[in-house]
Order: C-alpha cells, then structure tokens, then sequence
C-alpha cells in the first residue's frame, strides 16, 4: 500500500508483528526467572526485615514483566490484523476491477 510519499508492504507488516512478538516472549521469560528471586518466608537471619521489601520487588518485577509481554502480543496481533485488512482490501480492489475490465 502506498500514498503520501510512503510505501507499507504487508510483509514488513508480518515482520514487525514476528519481532513483536519475540520480545513479548522474551519478557515473559523474565517472570519466569525473577520469580526464584523471592524470599518466600525463608528465614534470612539479620535480612528478614527486607525479605518481605525483596519479595515486592520480586512480585513487582514479574508483574511488569507480564504486562508488557501482554502488551507486545496485542502489538503484534493489531500489527497481524492490519496486514490482513490490507491484503482483503487489496482482494477486493482487484476482483471489483477485473469485474469491471475483464
């Protein structure tokens, strides 16, 4: 599709929808990781007044983590839907204009 100085393909559109999506993956992978990281009522000797300040970063983190994997997926599927719209808009021109010339 093009228009205003400007040319989007479809493809870069799945692309980016790919990259998208493979960051989303990555952060979601940090929740996994961080969640080890707790404390989780081990006895942590002179440190147990900051576990439960350990444990909120911890839960905080993976929270994070998770939304913005969450968010990246959404970016990706809208980025997904887009580049269907195009491609159906583009069926449709054409079909319409072979009707029309064919």
């Amino acid at each position: 599709m093009s228009g205003q100085g400007y040319t989007v393909t479809v493809d870069t559109l799945y692309k980016e929808a790919g990259t998208w999506n493979d960051e989303g993956y990555k952060l979601s992978t940090i929740k996994a990781d961080v969640m080890p990281l707790r404390m989780g009522g081990v006895p942590a000797g002179i440190f147990e007044p900051l576990a439960s300040s350990i444990d909120a970063l911890v839960q905080s983190m993976a929270d994070r983590a998770s939304e913005g994997s969450d968010e990246m997926y959404r970016i990706a599927g809208a980025l997904r839907m887009t580049a269907n719209g195009y491609e159906t808009h583009e069926t449709a021109t054409a079909q319409s204009f072979n009707t029309l010339h064919g």
